[in-house]
């Protein structure tokens, strides 16, 4: 059979059919850039990519005043609101008015939550903060200056959050010197949303074996491993007074890469990039059915100067005190195993299901160039992947049985990839062409899904890791697999109703006789015995 398939990861939306890229390689193949860069020029334009499929960052231990890497167990929540209301203290004392907000308990046993301290129209500021009490990539080559010398002056994917995490280790070397120091307190004690899968162990990440995740969370381990030894290499190695060697180890520099990831929150111009807003960081994600949303971090101008500053805004009408602040999810996070990757967890109620199946055209099928040539046609590689959410189970379906009637083509169909046909045959493509190429086009897509089953944690592979994880961990990690389990289920189960109708399908050639009116019972007037047929022969002889 001449196809080839595979899984990879979710990321983006919705898009259902698409020119197949690999996220990992480009992952790869930026972190290369890097070590070449460090190696080659004591980082000369240093630069890491953020892999878009997540990230997990644990924490860490210090000997600074500032203590890295509390865990939830470790922080309850009136230690947690304490420390909130040290930022709100400092914010004030730097001339903020914070009279739009409170912080306070969540309803969850760990966290808090910013809520709002009075009545609020739509668009309005809640808090605004300076962006000088901000930690932005620019903040980071301000405070830090020639220590980040070697850095890229120019923006490149991944960059802004290292600046970023250099810039919270720097102030966490300094305890409670730093600017920052409340701030700083408040980020180190929140072991929850820190907790990313790059800094799992490897039994933990055993959990999402089968699920794109699971490639994507080593990638990810690997990845922030091999910045902090290149980092250590250069950057560290010769500014030893701004990051303090006990202060910036390994932990610590996952817990700042963690935070930088997870906790900030995309700016408008002048930031155009990651930004960690004091109190901002307290607004929690919208819980159940999407629009629940009432309030979004972006910039306003304040004054005659009409300065930038990073505010709280409302984004309806909040009809009484002490309301909840709820932030969106950015569109590229929207299914769980985003979540769990760049945000260290999944909202239950607020996450959708997806999985991604990958076909493609054997280099070994004798018709490769004509089905290239098609797919090329309609803007695709000879890889195309199908994003298959849990609520779109059937609408996709439909499209991968369009390209896998296209791969299953053989000779018996191949007239159909004849030139004549070519502006036509992707159409043709998307009802059943014949029953043989239907049942291969089926079992295509059937033996797919079933490979990707397979490939998932078995029951006892699961304990072994589950002895090696919190309860969160292994929670997060079956919400994700189960959900893309029974996604691919459900397009078996498709699948095998499609085969059970074969039999009952109308096919090409009955398509094309139906609109050629050749499907009915023959006219007695259009019919010519074999008789006449030989006396009009015998006749014409005898005239020539």
């Amino acid at each position: 059979m001449a196809f080839v398939f595979g899984t990879r990861a979710c990321v983006n939306g919705r898009r259902a059919l698409r020119r197949v890229g690999s996220c990992d390689e480009e992952a790869r193949t930026e972190s290369g850039r890097l070590v070449r860069a460090c190696k080659s020029g004591r980082a000369r334009n240093v630069t890491a990519h953020r892999v878009r499929t997540g990230v997990r960052a644990s924490a860490g231990s210090s000997s600074s005043a500032i203590e890295v890497g509390r865990t939830r167990e470790s922080s309850s929540t009136a230690e947690l609101l304490e420390l909130a209301e040290d930022v709100v203290r400092w914010l004030e004392e730097n001339g903020v008015d914070t009279s739009g907000v409170a912080v306070k308990s969540e309803r969850v046993e760990g966290s808090v939550e910013l809520s709002a301290a009075q009545t609020a129209r739509p668009d309005a500021d809640l808090l605004v903060v300076p962006l000088s009490l901000c930690i932005t990539a620019d903040s980071a080559r301000s405070a830090l200056g020639s220590a980040v010398g070697s850095l890229r002056d120019e923006p490149s994917p991944g960059q802004q959050e290292i600046l970023i995490a250099l810039q919270l280790l720097a102030e966490l070397s300094k305890g409670d010197a730093s600017q920052f120091a409340p701030f700083i307190r408040r980020l180190t004690a929140d072991g929850v949303r820190t907790s990313l899968p790059m800094a799992w162990t490897r039994g933990e990440i055993t959990l999402l074996r089968g699920s794109p995740s699971y490639r994507a969370a080593l990638d990810m381990k690997h990845s922030v491993t091999e910045e902090y030894e290149l980092l250590r290499e250069t950057v560290f190695a010769d500014s030893p007074s701004v990051f303090d060697e006990d202060t910036c180890s390994l932990d610590a520099y996952i817990w700042a890469k963690g935070v930088a990831l997870s906790q900030a929150v995309h700016l408008p111009s002048p930031v155009n990039g990651p930004a960690l807003v004091p109190l901002a960081t307290e607004v929690q994600f919208e819980q159940g059915a999407t629009g629940s949303s009432n309030a979004a971090i972006s910039i306003t101008r304040v004054g005659w100067r009409r300065e930038p500053h990073a505010c709280v805004r409302s984004t309806k009408s909040i009809e009484s005190k002490d309301v909840a602040l709820y932030k969106r999810f950015p569109e590229s996070l929207q299914t769980a195993a985003d979540q769990l990757l760049n945000l260290g967890f999944v909202c239950a109620s607020a996450a959708v299901d997806c999985v991604e199946l990958t076909f493609g055209i054997s280099q070994l099928d004798p018709f490769a160039d004509d089905k290239a040539d098609i797919l090329a046609q309609q803007k695709l590689g000879e890889e195309v992947g199908f994003r298959v959410f849990s609520d779109e189970v059937l609408d996709v379906t439909k499209d991968m049985l369009q390209l896998a009637r296209l791969i299953s083509v053989t000779a018996l169909d191949a007239f159909l990839l004849e030139a004549v046909f070519r502006g036509d045959v992707w159409d043709f493509m998307s009802l059943p062409v014949s029953a043989d190429n239907e049942l291969a086009a089926c079992e295509m897509i059937k033996v797919a899904c079933e490979a990707s089953l397979e490939e998932y944690i078995d029951d006892g592979d699961e304990e072994d890791a589950v002895t090696d994880s919190s309860g969160e961990k292994a929670q997060f990690a079956r919400r994700v697999v189960s959900g893309e389990k029974a996604i691919l289920r459900d397009v078996i189960q498709a699948i095998e109703e499609e085969i059970s109708a074969i039999d009952a399908k109308e096919y090409y050639q009955d398509r094309r006789l139906r609109e050629l009116d050749l499907l009915r019972p023959v006219d007695e007037s259009e019919i010519v015995d074999s008789d006449g047929t030989r006396r009009a022969g015998q006749a014409f002889d005898d005239y020539y």
